[in-house]
């Protein structure tokens, strides 16, 4: 069976038009590939992995910038004047847990969203965090300062970031691994068809200009066997995505509802709102208490250090301490 290809131009098209009188013109869609090409493999895939390599080796050289910048500060200890310059002299630096992060995302996220047509991502990121993992942990524990006692916020909204990048690859997927045409998936019916024909004519100012694909040809291409499966996954994930951080949302207007039918009795509104997690206490000085904790200084124990010089005579007083 021979393979036919959607083949697009490798010029400037004129997709740059969908933006014209606004702010995006000239900033998005100015390149001049619009779909996945060999010319656009050698022009654009080959240098973006090359910068991927080059920013995992330059975050990694961090470390050894570290450990040669802390022993050398080590080195010229003898040389201190004062107190303070001896102490530089040991400590370390800032373990940054954001920047480490920001980092490590850019590389998830870049490899999740070219992965389907450059697989070599997948072993550029293995080999980064493989070898990240062992760099920080040794700069953690023997050249950056003890970090301080982070909450869960952070490590949270990564947890909560990170499903979004397989949507980002089942997008890029759906559309770069359709690129030759093979023989419609035997799972279309014709009700799909009809509706991914309806839905590709909504937007055909958009495949003509961007692509210059006419809707009946995007259809096609979305509905092939290397294409549908794709699609459905991205569908299924879409779901899934929405329903779980939403989930939290139905539950509470479920047990609204069920409240106000007085099926439920509701004790929510009693809980205590907006109490912080302890470290977050600590490190915005939150907590409650005494601001001395020495037994001078609590009102309790007032009278087991009177003096006798602040009686004046006063037996009555005496007595009652």
């Amino acid at each position: 069976m021979m393979l036919t290809h959607h083949t697009c131009a490798p010029t400037r098209p004129s997709h740059s038009g969908l933006f014209s009188g606004t702010a995006l013109n000239g900033v998005i869609f100015t390149g001049i590939y619009s779909d996945m090409t060999p010319n656009w493999y050698r022009d654009v895939a080959r240098p973006l992995i090359i910068s991927v390599i080059i920013a995992a080796v330059i975050r990694l050289s961090y470390t050894a910038l570290y450990w040669f910048l802390h022993k050398q500060r080590f080195k010229r200890r003898h040389l201190a004047f004062t107190p303070a310059e001896l102490y530089r002299a040991f400590e370390g630096h800032e373990f940054e847990l954001a920047d480490r992060y920001g980092d490590h995302m850019t590389i998830i996220f870049v490899t999740m969203l070219f992965s389907s047509s450059m697989p070599l991502l997948y072993i550029i990121a293995a080999l980064y965090f493989v070898a990240a993992y062992w760099a920080e942990k040794f700069e953690l524990l023997t050249i950056a300062k003890r970090p301080i006692a982070y909450s869960d916020d952070l490590a949270m909204y990564v947890t909560e970031t990170l499903p979004f990048a397989a949507l980002w690859h089942l997008a890029w997927a759906l559309w770069s691994l359709s690129i030759f045409g093979v023989p419609e998936s035997a799972f279309v019916t014709d009700t799909f068809r009809a509706f991914m024909l309806s839905a590709a004519t909504t937007l055909s100012p958009a495949w003509a200009a961007g692509l210059g694909l006419s809707a009946q040809q995007v259809a096609t291409r979305l509905l092939q066997k290397d294409a549908f499966t794709t699609m459905l996954c991205f569908f299924i994930c879409t779901f899934l995505l929405l329903f779980f951080f939403t989930f939290s949302s139905w539950l509470r207007y479920i047990r609204a509802f069920l409240a106000a039918i007085y099926i439920l009795k509701d004790n929510y509104d009693d809980q205590d709102q907006g109490v912080p997690e302890f470290a977050v206490a600590v490190q915005a000085q939150m907590l409650l208490g005494p601001s001395s904790y020495a037994i001078q200084t609590n009102p309790s124990y007032e009278h087991a250090f009177t003096r006798m010089e602040d009686f004046d005579g006063d037996d009555n007083a005496l007595m009652h301490q």
